[in-house]
């Protein structure tokens, strides 16, 4: 359960936000340490981009608790809750394009107002100019302009959410067709589908989506469902998060699929090894050519665990760093008997 000090703060997802950010400054600063560290570790370093869908999710959480449907009460409200993310996140982004214009042996690109107002990032041709990581920012502005809808839909009812998120990935993808049949789109605004997916708010929704439910039932799945036994199913840096949290709390956790990933015996709680693991049962599985972790590191994890005493299957499959059909189909069968 979050601890929450006081309206719009949670003392639990202050170490989240800071995981979140080391994940994306070390994706982005990988490049410089390539020569210096382990192959291996670097193809992990390529995979903490995920640093910024965690951030989305998180923003679809704190603003669904934070404000609730009162912004969309009234015209002033909404005005004053617009006002206050803008100032929260814009004014640094101002001042960054500013200087990067002023600086003439740095800048590239000519002045342009789309710019200030991140208009560029819904075109696939400019999203990434003058500060390549603003597409975020596009992505983040465009949920906090919508958000009051989307709290008030899923106050009346989540299917008028979900219904109204897929009426916007279609609008969205449709206005870029349109675009292009008007005039060709020269800027590839709002196209192609696999921009629209990957870097605008109608393709992101899910995440932030994800925020917004697990902030309306919180209280029910704290109550209901993790103070019961339950199933955490991981790959890779998800691997890792499962086996921390059920080997520190193997009360909480009945059963864990761990796929592609091993354990970081740094991030277990202290005394973890004076737990008691009699409940706890693990299907671990790991590409026999996976290029990010090696199959080495997950091939330890069978040995440290039956150590401990907990049943423990593990298989290995001809791929790499993925799941394969029969991979899939043996954690579910597993899943079916246990």
């Amino acid at each position: 359960m979050l601890i929450q000090t006081n309206k719009n703060h949670f003392n639990a997802l202050t170490g989240i936000r800071a995981i979140a950010a080391i994940m994306i400054f070390v994706y982005h600063n990988r490049k410089y340490w390539k020569d210096d560290i382990h192959p291996e570790l670097f193809r992990l370093c390529n995979e903490l981009n995920l640093g910024v869908q965690l951030f989305f999710v998180l923003s679809g959480f704190l603003i669904a608790k934070s404000y609730g449907t009162k912004p969309f009460q009234s015209l002033t409200n909404y005005k004053n809750y617009l006002l206050q993310r803008i100032m929260r996140i814009m004014p640094l982004y101002w001042l960054l394009i500013s200087l990067y214009y002023l600086d003439s042996d740095f800048g590239k690109q000519k002045f342009s107002a789309l710019h200030y107002l991140l208009l560029h990032g819904f075109s696939s041709s400019h999203s990434l100019e003058v500060i390549a990581q603003a597409w975020s920012l596009t992505v983040e502005m465009s949920f906090y302009i919508l958000a009051p809808l989307l709290l008030v839909l899923i106050e009346k009812n989540t299917k008028y959410l979900v219904y109204f998120l897929l009426f916007l990935f279609v609008s969205t993808i449709a206005a870029g067709n349109l675009w292009s049949y008007i005039n060709g789109n020269p800027n590839n605004y709002f196209q192609p589908v696999e921009f629209v997916l990957m870097s605008t708010f109608s393709g992101q929704s899910i995440l932030f989506f994800a925020g917004i439910l697990y902030a309306k039932y919180e209280s029910y799945i704290t109550k209901h469902l993790l103070n019961k036994n339950v199933t955490l199913i991981g790959f890779s840096q998800g691997t890792i998060l499962s086996y921390a949290v059920a080997l520190s709390y193997p009360e909480k956790v009945q059963r864990v699929v761990a796929m592609s990933g091993y354990i970081n015996t740094e991030i277990l709680e202290k005394n973890f090894l004076r737990n008691s693991f009699t409940n706890l049962k693990i299907f671990a599985s790991h590409g026999t050519v996976d290029q990010v972790i090696p199959v080495e590191w997950g091939r330890k994890s069978k040995p440290f665990l039956e150590n401990l005493g907990i049943e423990t299957t593990y298989k290995e499959y001809p791929i790499g760093h993925g799941v394969s059909p029969q991979n899939f189909y043996d954690f579910k069968n597993w899943l079916l008997e246990k």
